[in-house]
């Protein structure tokens, strides 16, 4: 997550670009990533970025308890 004053920086962004390069670099195969489901930034950001959606679960996190989370997937070309 980006830091309420920070946002509208492009700084997401910039680190969904950046862990996509570092995933190249490193052969990874694919990326998996998932959001809340009232997230709807953070759904548009994943999908200009090229992730796709997967499928939504209802995941426990202890910050947050047992929420629907959109799940999403960026496979390494």
């Amino acid at each position: 997550a980006v830091r309420y004053e920070y946002r509208g920086m492009g700084l997401a962004t910039q680190f969904v670009k950046n862990l996509i390069s570092y995933a190249k670099l490193e052969n990874i195969e694919a990326i998996h990533l998932d959001v809340i489901d009232k997230n709807t930034l953070a759904d548009k950001l994943y999908i200009r970025s090229g992730f796709k959606y997967v499928s939504t679960e209802n995941i426990f996190y202890e910050v947050v308890g047992n929420r629907q989370f959109r799940m999403y997937e960026y496979v390494i070309e």
